[in-house]
């Protein structure tokens, strides 16, 4: 259903772009008509006579041995290097147009409307193969991949600060659970922002759960009585200050979130969130292959570090970068932990790993506690 709404939404712009033809023929044959500059004998964008010529190029314009530019070089003409050779002797420029202040010459118009079609039938193309590889590549990566949706409130201070918790408690969970989501994990910040912000963490199964989510838990009968007074919240009366949201796709090695055994055995524990920024999508997805090729994930789960997730934000804030959750006992369980991995003869190799050199530019730690009705 999402592959197809995408798909129809492509094809909708491209139906936009098709009713408009006139309008942007009539673009095109202004952009014929702009006024070109005649540079006599001058290296491109040096200093040198010019004079302003307001009719368009054409056979009757006399400018036997003038340099015309080219983009990417002067030209006398016939020469063999790409372009069209006009009437006049001159070579037309057909791949780009320079508009601005630095010397131009102006399109041949039929390569111009050839280039429109070439265009909007490429665009076309490579918006669905976008569209599938989104639906049919994320969607179904590795078979059983999770999304993790990673929400913060910024709470109001005061009698109000437990507004969303009571709600997530007592109604917003157990609904987000009878449309498919869960587990659902509410945590607060022992060290981290000051400012009073409540963490969830929503597992979804696929992006249809992410994109229907919403309309899924209005249509619930007893989300929305049960919920009402947070529900209905009225502009003078909000429930929370704002709510900042990023989502996740689960990494290849780890495609589902664990449920800490902790947890299970309702035993105190606390969570170490860490997100890793990148200078570059190429550098952020060199990362992601040190934790899966590269054996990191491994090294972890060898040394006794207890990941809950990991995984690759795809909408959110600082991107490109990934975010992965551990969980400890204690502080003092973490301390030892990271030592142990620290030193281990396989991290050190891995670290010094010339092809995961500069992959990291910023790392954001925070140390959460959850909520006492956290399924996580």
């Amino acid at each position: 259903m999402l592959k197809c709404r995408l798909v129809a939404w492509c094809l909708c712009g491209y139906q936009s772009i098709m009713q408009n033809k006139a309008n942007f023929l009539k673009a095109q044959m202004d952009v014929n008509t702009c006024n070109t500059r005649d540079y006599v004998n001058t290296p491109p964008f040096g200093a040198g006579d010019n004079k302003a010529n307001s009719k368009p190029i054409s056979s009757s314009h006399e400018r036997s041995g003038k340099r015309k530019w080219v983009p990417g070089r002067w030209e006398n003409g016939k020469d063999g290097n790409p372009g069209v050779d006009g009437p006049d002797g001159f070579e037309y420029c057909t791949e780009s147009i320079r508009i601005g202040t630095k010397p131009y010459i102006t399109t041949n118009m039929e390569k111009l409307k050839m280039k429109r079609r070439e265009f909007l039938a490429t665009a076309g193309l490579a918006g669905m193969a976008g569209v599938n590889s989104l639906a049919a590549g994320t969607d179904s990566a590795g078979g059983n991949r999770e999304y993790f949706e990673f929400r913060q409130y910024r709470l109001h201070v005061g009698s109000k600060k437990r507004l969303v918790g009571d709600f997530l408690r007592k109604v917003g969970i157990p609904a987000m659970n009878r449309v498919g989501i869960g587990p659902v994990g509410v945590f607060n910040a022992m060290y981290g922002p000051s400012s009073p912000t409540l963490y969830v963490l929503l597992v979804h199964k696929s992006l249809e759960s992410v994109a229907n989510s919403a309309s899924l838990l209005m249509a619930d009968d007893e989300y929305r009585k049960a919920g009402a007074d947070f529900v209905n919240a009225s502009l003078s009366e909000p429930a929370y200050v704002r709510m900042e949201s990023s989502l996740m796709v689960a990494f290849k090695d780890m495609p589902q979130l664990r449920v800490p055994k902790q947890k299970l055995e309702d035993e105190r524990r606390i969570f170490e969130l860490r997100t890793y920024e990148s200078h570059s999508i190429k550098a952020g997805k060199k990362k992601i292959e040190m934790f899966n090729e590269g054996g990191e994930i491994a090294v972890f789960n060898k040394t006794g570090l207890a990941p809950v997730f990991f995984g690759e934000t795809i909408v959110g804030p600082q991107m490109p970068n990934l975010t992965y959750m551990l969980v400890f006992d204690d502080l003092t369980d973490r301390d030892a932990k990271w030592k142990v991995f620290g030193g281990d003869p396989e991290w050190k190799k891995l670290r010094s790993n010339p092809a995961y050199k500069d992959t990291v530019s910023n790392i954001t730690d925070i140390i959460l506690k959850p909520a006492p009705y956290s399924q996580i």
